[in-house]
């Protein structure tokens, strides 16, 4: 049995006010979406892992984020995309948003994943003059569970 201060609940909101307080900070060196992420309904083949990735997205690059894509990418060739959520992303400076979908990934990733490396995702989306911008967004492994 666990001490009544580390319970689960408590870490998560521990884990959860410092990757906010980091990210906040964070923002203007460039690091400007951060957010957590949990795996479920993984089903194992050969050479590859169909998971369910949820994630909860925070926005911080002091700008409204329009009809963005955020896509789940390759951790050792960058900028090769396994896909992307199918919904796309609206959400204001200080916003978070939810983004729930099933990929399927190599053997090699899901096992990388395992071992405390986090999934790699970016956000595309145009700025307010037009430029189309793409941002790596910073994650952390918690448990997020159900939309409310």
């Amino acid at each position: 049995m666990q001490p009544p201060c580390f319970s689960r609940e408590r870490f998560g909101m521990l884990a959860c006010l410092i990757l906010l307080a980091l990210s906040t900070a964070a923002a203007k060196d460039g690091r400007d979406f951060a957010g957590f992420y949990e795996l479920s309904e993984v089903v194992e083949f050969v050479e590859e892992f169909q998971v369910t990735l949820t994630v909860r997205v925070f926005n911080y690059s002091g700008a409204e984020v329009n009809d963005a894509t955020v896509m789940l990418e390759d951790s050792f060739l960058h900028g090769e995309p396994y896909g992307s959520f199918i919904t796309p992303v609206y959400f204001q400076d200080r916003e978070s948003v939810r983004l729930s979908d099933r990929f399927t990934i190599p053997r090699r990733e899901y096992e990388d994943w395992q071992e405390g490396r986090t999934p790699r995702l970016t956000i595309d989306y145009m700025d307010a003059d037009g430029n189309t911008i793409r941002r790596p967004i910073e994650l952390a492994q918690m448990p997020l569970g159900e939309e409310e």
